[in-house]
């Protein structure tokens, strides 16, 4: 039977933690590592956090290949990503509060889309594409009950890319089955000592052919938006404009043998503009005005009524 004799194992104890304590370090004190500014809303390691934070970057957007910007969250622990319909998505975390994301809020550079009337968030309204995100921010627990009442269980966070990071014309055109068209133009440059991006998307597919039982199902969406972003520098002060506005019409199943499939119209729009002072090194000073607006009209056209043979129409007006 072989044995190692005890200076032997001392020796090689030594030797593992020579090479392993500099590793540690070099990890823990690593420029490496991302910086975050949803926990605590300050700039901070992601190893010095007082949170779960999971950041889902730029390259990783990329690698993934998604075009709908819930699917990314797929890419989080704990994290449930399902739909209503061919269009209509729901996030949640643990799977709690399937359909109404009431203790989860959504942030867009700060700008909380989450619908307090209607305890949701509407992920088919939000007026920026994919390609315009450059990172996500997932803080996940209790710790974000800071943001709010219906942040209990977490905070998404997604920033947009810099106008200064993206190049002066951006193009991009897909078709595919199902009458799928996607379409996107985008540009930045300087304007008035700041820089600016401006993006026009276009997209339409025809959704889902039959649901589970054979039936006819009906999921198509078409929707038409514009954002743009301005940021300016001075000497301690920078400022930030942005704004945003989406229309478009989806197909709805409803089961109720007594009306049609509705349609919706939804007119969605922002506009945020921030101020940020540094005061010193460690004080800043921060102003933000956010504005948003959404307007939903459902049509229902009622059939086969026991009181008249006609047909009428219903109209449902929700903003």
């Amino acid at each position: 039977m072989f044995r190692v004799k005890q200076p032997h194992l001392i020796l090689l104890g030594l030797i593992v933690l020579s090479l392993a304590s500099p590793l540690q370090a070099s990890f823990l004190e690593s420029d490496d590592l991302p910086i975050v500014l949803t926990p605590a809303r300050l700039k901070q390691n992601r190893s010095e956090v007082p949170a779960s934070v999971s950041v889902i970057d730029r390259e990783m957007i990329i690698a993934s290949g998604l075009h709908e910007i819930p699917e990314l969250f797929r890419l989080i622990p704990g994290t449930s990503v399902g739909a209503r319909d061919g269009w209509n998505y729901v996030v949640s975390y643990h799977g709690s509060n399937y359909r109404d994301s009431r203790r989860m809020q959504v942030l867009i550079d700060g700008r909380s889309v989450y619908q307090a009337g209607l305890a949701t968030v509407d992920w088919n309204d939000i007026p920026i594409t994919i390609e315009d995100i450059e990172r996500i921010e997932v803080v996940r627990g209790p710790s974000t009950a800071s943001y709010g009442a219906n942040a209990f269980l977490g905070v998404i966070n997604i920033i947009t890319r810099h106008p200064a990071d993206i190049a002066n014309l951006e193009a991009s055109a897909q078709r595919g089955s199902e009458h799928t068209e996607n379409y996107r133009l985008s540009h930045a440059d300087e304007y008035l000592g700041g820089h600016y991006r401006i993006t026009i998307a276009s997209r339409h597919d025809d959704g889902f052919d039959i649901k589970n039982n054979g039936k006819e199902r009906l999921d198509s969406k078409t929707l038409q938006l514009f954002n743009t972003r301005y940021e300016r520098q001075f000497s301690n002060t920078s400022l930030s404009l942005n704004l945003g506005y989406k229309e478009g019409r989806v197909s709805d199943d409803y089961s109720d043998i007594d009306v049609t499939s509705p349609d919706t119209n939804v007119d969605d729009y922002y506009f945020s503009s921030k101020v940020e002072h540094e005061l010193s090194v460690f004080h800043q000073l921060k102003v933000q005005y956010d504005f948003s607006g959404q307007q939903q009209i459902h049509r229902w056209t009622a059939t086969n009524t026991p009181l008249d043979s006609t047909n009428s129409t219903l109209l449902y007006k929700l903003s």
